[in-house]
């Protein structure tokens, strides 16, 4: 069955890379009436896509109308935190917990639409010969975020649990 869609001339390209790592610091007191959780944590993602000779759905039915795209993405997302939280044993069955949280992270994406071939802008109907962008959008965010975290628990039983938290 023939592919309409996506035409036998396409040659894409994706290509994805991530990594994401963590380190933590676990420890306690000797009586473990304190208990600490100390870490970093990053993650960095980034894609690259290029799909040439993209028509869409209409497209396909009105080849020679709406140009053939060379469809460009690229998405390139790093964040980075670091945190803490202890606990502290009040009493043998409640405990109270303190905790921060600080994230940084930066999002960047750019897509650009490219014509393979001579067609009409759907959004102008101005003619578009081949080489031409139609479409181009670059964005960026940065977001610096303190998240902060408590909570009241106590234990009922060895297998009862409450508490109460906010963050």
């Amino acid at each position: 069955p023939a592919n309409l869609a996506q035409p036998a001339f396409d040659a894409g390209q994706n290509d994805q890379r991530a990594y994401t790592q963590e380190l933590q610091l676990n420890g306690s007191t000797e009586q473990n009436r304190l208990v600490y959780v100390l870490g970093l944590y990053a993650f960095g993602e980034k894609v690259e896509e290029n799909t040439p000779g993209s028509l869409g759905s209409v497209g396909a039915l009105a080849t020679g109308l709406i140009p053939a795209l060379d469809e460009i993405l690229g998405v390139n997302n790093r964040s980075y935190a670091a945190y803490g939280q202890l606990t502290y044993a009040l009493t043998d069955k409640l405990s109270a917990s303190a905790g921060l949280r600080r994230t940084l992270e930066r999002k960047r994406v750019h897509k650009s639409d490219v014509a393979l071939t001579p067609g009409f802008n759907v959004a102008t109907l101005a003619q578009v010969p081949p080489g031409t962008t139609v479409f181009d959008l670059e964005k960026s965010r940065r977001t610096d975020d303190f998240s902060p975290y408590a909570s009241l628990s106590y234990r009922f039983t060895p297998d009862l649990f409450s508490y109460v938290s906010y963050a």
